[in-house]
């Protein structure tokens, strides 16, 4: 039997939601800043980053991935709080 993309589905918990173009930030360097939203079931992370669009995505999307490697390495682990009884 083989499996498609829609056979699997990837309940990820956290996911890169949207990048957005800021005014610089005070007492820092640099005129092109964006707001990168990351967001989870009960919330959301926001950080700012300066750089090109493409380094700030490409920078959110790792940020995020890591999270997510993080989330379920820690949700099957022994010890997690998910796995009480």
């Amino acid at each position: 039997m083989s499996l498609n993309k829609t056979d699997v589905t990837m309940d990820l918990e956290y996911s890169l939601d949207r990048i957005e173009k800021i005014p610089p930030l005070a007492g820092m360097s640099g005129d092109n800043w964006y707001r990168y939203i990351v967001k989870r079931k009960n919330g959301e992370i926001v950080g700012n980053r300066c750089g090109s669009y493409q380094q700030v995505s490409d920078y959110a999307q790792t940020f995020t991935d890591r999270l997510n490697e993080r989330s379920s390495a820690s949700a099957s682990a022994p010890w997690s709080r998910h796995n009480r009884y």
